[in-house]
């Protein structure tokens, strides 16, 4: 069926790049249900830090206090935290005496959309609600090392993503970005610096920074993606192609509390259809033909039969081939040029993952 499909699409030929997205063009992706404020004084944030939350509420006001605790300079801060669907549900009074202490203003907003949108949705309703022109996007339950604001001040650009060096507050290991695993289209942390702004494959979910602009000009994350997994990959190598560049900082360090071997097990478990239909759309948004197919054998041969029909009757359903097209039109660059840049053609043996056509 995938190779019907694959047959039958259009070819396409790349254009004048123009924006993937717009907060207008994103705003029927999740309906906000429910919107709660503290405002801080008037006028626009320097930064706003974006925070999509589920099942780690609980951590918000660390993870918040440390971003206002940990500021250098008079940096005025803006909170969005994307609600989705929580459990026990959260609520903007409950921050307003953290707000409202020592340091520069900084206001927050909470907004609650209608149902469990998933993390790649949740992250554009954030950023479609900011109103600073530079976005910090991370996770609930994080830290930031001081003088964090004054690192981007610094290193930020117009046409940079920021990819934050990741930390794990329980065992010390360090990320310093991520690279793809081809053909599986998975990721592995650098466990070495590159240097200063050296040049890295995909920025963690737990620190990435964006001019507001840049997010939207390269289309926001996918919304084809569904709950979690592949979003940040997806939209880093979507980056590279648009002209931007994803660096990563080793000064900029973001602590993260990881989950355990047990909360990940039993996650997977849960959305295991969900998690792979994510990482065959990603392949078959930029790899060649035959190599995208590979990913589905081997899904096909580590995963339950029950389980990998679900992800092609999901894939059947999606715009994955029309949105493929769009992307063609509207990339500066190919994924042959990405992977000749970071060397993957090696990880497949394949040429045509070097030559991939425009089509």
């Amino acid at each position: 069926r995938l190779r019907a499909q694959l047959a039958r699409r259009g070819g396409s030929r790349r254009g004048q790049p123009r924006p993937l997205a717009s907060p207008a063009s994103l705003a029927r992706t999740a309906e906000v249900a429910a919107r709660s404020t503290v405002p801080g004084k008037p006028g626009v944030p320097d930064l706003t830090v974006v925070i999509p939350t589920r099942h780690d509420t609980a951590a918000l006001p660390a993870t918040i206090g440390s971003f206002l605790a940990a500021r250098t300079r008079g940096t005025r801060l803006e909170f969005v935290i994307v609600d989705d669907a929580s459990p026990a549900g959260v609520d903007a009074a409950t921050f307003a005496d953290l707000l409202r202490g020592p340091g520069p203003s900084a206001s927050l907003t909470v907004l609650r959309p209608r149902g469990h949108i998933g993390i790649a949705r949740a992250r554009n309703v954030g950023a479609r609600h900011a109103r600073a022109g530079r976005l910090f996007i991370t996770d609930a339950h994080v830290k930031v090392a001081p003088g964090w604001d004054a690192v981007i001040a610094e290193y930020g650009g117009p046409r940079r993503i920021l990819a934050a060096t990741i930390a794990s507050d329980q065992t010390g290991a360090v990320g310093f970005g991520a690279s793809l695993q081809l053909p599986a289209m998975t990721l592995r942390w650098n466990t070495e610096p590159g240097g200063d702004l050296a040049a890295v494959q995909v920025a963690a979910s737990g620190g990435m920074v964006v001019d507001r602009e840049l997010y939207w000009s390269v289309g926001g994350f996918d919304p084809g993606m569904i709950l979690y997994g592949s979003a940040e990959a997806e939209f880093s190598v979507r980056a590279w192609l648009r002209g931007a560049e994803v660096l990563n900082l080793p000064g900029l360090t973001v602590w993260h509390r990881f989950r355990s071997a047990e909360e990940r097990r039993l996650s997977l478990a849960a959305n295991l259809h969900f998690v792979l239909h994510n990482r065959l759309r990603f392949a078959l948004l930029y790899l060649p033909d035959d190599v995208a197919l590979s990913v589905l054998r081997e899904m096909a041969t580590d995963y339950p039969g029950r389980t990998v029909a679900k992800v092609c009757d999901l894939v059947a359903a999606s715009d994955v081939w029309r949105r493929r097209v769009t992307l063609r039109k509207h990339e500066l660059f190919s994924f042959g040029w990405f992977s000749r840049k970071f060397g993957l053609e090696a990880q497949t043996g394949h040429r045509d993952v070097v030559g991939l056509a425009s089509a």
